[in-house]
């Protein structure tokens, strides 16, 4: 069994978020263990490391919202502190579409034993009854992965349909009119609101089950240094969350 740090660095801003991510993979890279991390954001988009931000969301519609771009591809999310995220950082040197494929399911049936059937949609969603309650995206760092997650507990889907403008073929792949007709909420499918714990419980035990043997681990000082010092530099700054350009230190 590989040992499995699990932390908990609670509610932060998007680009602090992301900041954070980028240190684990750091640490990573210099050396084991794994990490499974669960986390949370105020009201934010997030989009994807090569999509254009104008294209993504309406910009009339985001007051009191965080904008960020996140190191990993895939679609724009809107995320608030009513949804939990997890991140998985790990060794790994298999494609990323088949690390996705072995995570996803792992954590979908962690969260059927919450009482509902999930399971993985390729290539790299979660859903249950046909519509989506968790998106992930990862990348590949050297001989480093990071996968993560965002689990929809409960939202407001139609403040997330305000701001999202998905593009149509995306829609209409998955048999949806809007995005309120892509996903769903656990409060919806469960007839009620898991708790964060139990969120983190269920996840966790899905991930164990790809031989993990996980433990409840501290952050250090150290990664909240790296963290801090990546949140002050091209990561957190503007430029990067517009256009992608990471502009000089």
């Amino acid at each position: 069994m590989t040992p499995l740090r699990v932390i908990d660095t609670g509610l932060r801003g998007a680009r602090a978020n992301m900041a954070f991510g980028a240190t684990l993979a750091a640490g990573r890279r210099r050396g084991p263990p794994d990490t499974l991390r669960f986390f949370r954001f105020p009201p934010a988009v997030l989009i994807g490391r090569h999509q254009s931000l104008a294209a993504e969301i309406d910009l009339s519609r985001i007051d009191g919202v965080e904008l960020a771009r996140r190191p990993t591809g895939g679609g724009a999310v809107y995320v608030d502190d009513r949804q939990i995220c997890w991140e998985l950082v790990m060794a790994g040197d298999v494609p990323l579409s088949e690390t996705t494929a072995r995570v996803c399911g792992a954590v979908a049936a962690g969260l059927s034993g919450l009482g509902m059937v999930a399971r993985f949609r390729p290539g790299n969603d979660i859903e249950t009854g046909g519509r989506k309650i968790c998106g992930t995206a990862g990348l590949v760092d050297g001989a480093v992965q990071l996968l993560h997650g965002t689990l929809l507990l409960d939202a407001d889907l139609d403040r997330m349909a305000e701001i999202l403008t998905p593009a149509a073929d995306k829609l209409a792949r998955h048999h949806a009119v809007g995005v309120a007709g892509r996903v769903t909420t656990l409060r919806h499918v469960l007839g009620r609101v898991p708790s964060f714990a139990e969120a983190m419980a269920a996840v966790t035990r899905g991930v164990a089950g790809l031989g993990f043997a996980p433990f409840t681990g501290e952050v250090s000082a150290a990664e909240e240094d790296e963290a801090a010092r990546r949140l002050a530099g091209p990561l957190g700054r503007d430029a990067f969350t517009w256009t992608g350009e990471m502009d000089a230190d």
